[in-house]
């Protein structure tokens, strides 16, 4: 997976009314710039809109959220020395910029794309990872090439499909035997590893997420020594247009986890360090006969023992 896009952000949250007040304990006004960060402090609590369905970005798990993005923002949260709140969007019924402008969540986050209609609506973070549209196989595919797919089975979600530059390839695309359609990202990593589709098209993060915990699938590398891939998104951060004070706080802080160390140490910890180019079924391939080789020339040692 490309290396995570470093940048300075943080975001949403969402809340529940109850009489005059939100889920995160703010009464709903109109919040200025200022404000918006001093009440963050006089609460002292980050209250943060999040989706639930964005594995393995942001997810629920039980009942508390979990993923990449959770990682990152409660740290940021931390270093801003306030408590945080997570609150599932879109169990409130309300649309985040509502939310956000309402002051009933102070910032959103989970696997939000950049677009630009986005920036006129909101304050946005500087993309903090890009996350590319891969094709996946099983290490032990005999599918070497593109040229390899004819007569094949592949899937993915109708999001990725609208999302990436598949359908700029007709002819890759009439190769296959059938295309099959899956909810999520996640089922189709499952598709093909339980062999009921060769292929798959699918975010890097999840492909990466199942690699890192063991499962045996890989990216589909090219002539280039790099991976076919199919266009990519950008995730960031979003603020109220009136929060600038807040949005610069959360940059700060995130400024300082890079300088510390503690993005790369999240990265690590739901993707690994590897890039896609070293998770190619060549590479692995490499990798196995370097460590053959290594091992064959250990010298045997043979020892004297004192009886």
């Amino acid at each position: 997976m490309k290396r995570i896009i470093r940048i300075i952000c943080v975001i949403s949250a969402a809340v529940l009314l109850i009489g005059g007040l939100t889920g995160c304990g703010r009464k709903v006004q109109n919040v200025s710039s200022e404000d918006g960060w001093t009440q963050v402090v006089e609460k002292q609590t980050l209250c943060v809109g999040v989706y639930s369905d964005r594995f393995p970005m942001c997810y629920a798990n039980e009942d508390s959220f979990i993923g990449y993005d959770i990682d990152l923002i409660t740290e940021i949260a931390f270093r801003l020395g306030v408590k945080i709140e997570f609150v599932d969007m879109e169990a409130t019924g309300e649309t985040p910029a509502d939310l956000l402008n309402e002051g009933k969540i102070d910032c959103a986050i989970g696997a939000i794309i950049y677009t630009a209609e986005l920036e006129r609506q909101y304050i946005l973070s500087d993309p903090y990872l890009t996350d590319q549209k891969l094709l996946i196989i099983l290490r032990d595919s005999e599918i070497t090439d593109l040229s390899d797919f004819v007569d094949k089975a592949l899937c993915m979600t109708k999001s990725t499909e609208e999302t990436s530059q598949i359908t700029e390839s007709p002819l890759f695309l009439s190769s296959f035997s059938k295309i099959d359609y899956t909810l999520s990202d996640a089922a189709a990593v499952n598709m093909v590893m339980y062999g009921e589709s060769d292929a798959a098209i699918v975010n890097q993060t999840v492909a990466d997420y199942y690699i890192n915990n063991g499962k045996k699938i890989c990216y589909l590398g090219n002539d280039n020594g790099d991976v076919e891939s199919f266009g990519s998104v950008q995730y960031v951060m979003a603020f109220a247009l009136k929060n600038k004070v807040l949005q610069k706080k959360a940059a700060e802080a995130y400024a300082t986890m890079i300088r510390d160390g503690v993005t790369d140490s999240i990265q690590t910890k739901w993707f690994g360090r590897a890039t896609p180019a070293d998770r190619t079924k060549e590479a692995y391939r490499k990798a196995e006969e370097a460590a053959q080789n290594a091992a064959e020339t250990v010298p045997d040692m043979e020892y004297d023992f004192l009886e």
